[in-house]
């Protein structure tokens, strides 16, 4: 009975440290498919624990192997994981990523159209255009008459991938459009969302930048200030 009880714990204690490693590893080192990287603690947990109990009711000691094998899992995460895109990896901008950024201010109100996409793609669009402050005001397209720009979501980003894909063109001068892509793996970054969100929109705001002096002004709007 004694051995019995002492396996039990040994497995429920390797059982715990492994879901907690399993789950955790994908969200801090990031990646593609680092959004289903924490399915495999369910899965994994239960049959760590059967093998746990059955090692350590021959051995008690033996339950240290799977302790020292949920330890390796991030290196061994970390070595196969696929290749990243460096276009999906978030780091600040740099000195002259923000130069170019910084200055830059458009008198124009946006339109954000949703597309025919779900409503909460041009909310997320709306919101962090708006935070990005580039331009006099952004809100959806019921909610501004008359606007200088519009902004059409033109796909949407999900899974292992968050982001932004629309389209800028002018209301007079609709043939003249422009499209913005900007996205990163949902996994990278600091563990903190705030964070996470807060270089998101630095990176949107440099692409709409660079976009916007690609679309050139309008006859209806000033030159953006250099």
């Amino acid at each position: 009975m004694h051995r019995i009880v002492t396996a039990l714990k040994w497995a429920c204690g390797a059982a715990a440290l492994a879901f907690m490693i399993l789950f955790l590893t994908p969200l801090v080192i990031g990646g593609p498919g680092a959004h289903q990287g924490p399915l495999l603690a369910f899965i994994l947990t239960p049959i760590i624990f059967v093998a746990t109990l059955l090692l350590t009711l021959v051995w008690p000691r033996l339950g240290l192997i799977v302790i020292a094998a949920s330890l390796l899992y991030p290196v061994w995460y970390y070595v196969n994981m696929p290749p990243r895109d460096p276009r999906g990896t978030l780091v600040p901008l740099n000195a002259q990523e923000q130069a170019l950024v910084r200055p830059r201010h458009f008198e124009a109100r946006v339109a954000v159209d949703g597309g025919g996409f779900p409503p909460i793609y041009r909310a997320g669009l709306i919101e962090d255009l708006g935070r990005t402050g580039l331009f006099t005001s952004v809100a959806s397209s019921e909610d501004t008459p008359s606007p200088d720009l519009f902004a059409t979501v033109t796909g949407s980003y999900y899974g292992d991938k968050e982001g932004y894909s629309f389209s800028l063109r002018w209301s007079r001068q609709p043939e003249r459009s422009v499209s913005v892509e900007v996205w990163h793996y949902a996994g990278d970054g600091p563990f903190l969302y705030a964070s996470r969100h807060r270089l998101q929109v630095e990176r949107l705001a440099l692409e709409v930048v660079r976009q916007m002096d690609a679309l050139g002004p309008s006859a209806a709007t000033k030159s953006p200030a250099q």
